[in-house]
């Protein structure tokens, strides 16, 4: 790295935010605290500046606000994601980091519009190394399901682990969330949609990176549409993150909320996640991109 290099990346190098060693970021995956820090992963391509096939990022903080690099959390190439470590979530169990991720397939056309996705489970004891559960993938798609079937958000609730994953319908094109529950992590039972879109021009054709928690009596539903259409004063950004408060009935199962609003109005804040903090605080983390 010759001088030039060198002042450039010290003096223009992001210090709040979070970013990479090089190489491409996008979504913010794994939120979680677990053994004194505050760990965000995220997509994460080290080999070029460009999107490619995904790794997991890792950095932690004891603060919020300065950040220490860690070694990549999830290499892709294993039998259940040799075509990239997708988004998803963290969750402690028993002392235990476990994270909760989407396996990519690619087939033989080598095409990448041309691919399934599975669910699959890594863990770690010290939140720095780990390692793939033998048993994956953990959950894969329902016979209804389109190729797109990624972004496991999981949280505990009432004795059980649930779990909702972004998913587009196949005969419909429309957007819609999946429920699971488990009692163990490993072994998942198939719930069904709780929530879609009335048409994909409305709320979207695919919803990714879903979020669902509890929040002042009322629950949050979060996630990504994909191909809404623009309106007057909203969703006009370059990619759409949207919000609708409601209720969910696990006995239906069903969430019933208000008609989506975008989380920011920004030019392009993407893939939000947020998780809860050891003093009950909701935090949420997106992904900010320059085009």
């Amino acid at each position: 790295m010759n001088s030039i290099q060198l002042y450039l990346y010290i003096n223009y190098r992001p210090t709040y935010h979070i970013a990479t060693p090089g190489g491409w970021l996008n979504d913010p995956n794994g939120l979680c605290y677990f053994n004194g820090y505050y760990h965000v992963f995220y997509q994460y391509h080290p080999f070029s500046a460009k999107w490619g096939p995904m790794h997991w990022g890792h950095v932690r903080s004891k603060d919020l606000v300065h950040w220490e690099q860690l070694p990549i959390a999830l290499t892709l190439g294993d039998q259940e994601d040799p075509g990239g470590c997708f988004s998803g979530s963290a969750i402690v169990k028993d002392d235990r980091l476990y994270l909760l991720y989407t396996g990519q397939h690619y087939y033989a056309d080598h095409d990448l519009n041309h691919f399934f996705e599975v669910q699959n489970l890594a863990y770690s004891d010290d939140g720095i190394h780990f390692t793939k559960y033998y048993g994956n993938p953990i959950i894969t798609a329902p016979k209804d399901n389109s190729q797109d079937f990624r972004d496991p958000k999981v949280w505990f609730q009432n004795g059980y682990y649930y779990l909702v994953i972004g998913s587009r319908a196949k005969d419909k094109d429309q957007g819609r969330v999946l429920l699971y529950c488990s009692s163990n992590l490993t072994n998942w039972q198939e719930m069904g949609p709780i929530a879609k879109a009335s048409s994909s021009k409305d709320k979207g054709y695919m919803w990714e990176c879903p979020d669902l928690f509890s929040l002042n009596g009322q629950d949050v539903f979060m996630c990504s549409p994909m191909g809404m259409d623009k309106q007057e004063k909203q969703f006009l950004n370059y990619s759409q993150s949207c919000y609708s408060i409601g209720q969910l009935d696990l006995s239906k199962p069903q969430f019933t909320g208000s008609a989506f609003r975008d989380i920011d109005s920004g030019h392009n804040f993407y893939a939000p996640q947020t998780f809860l903090t050891p003093n009950h605080r909701r935090i949420m983390v997106g992904w900010m991109s320059t085009i």
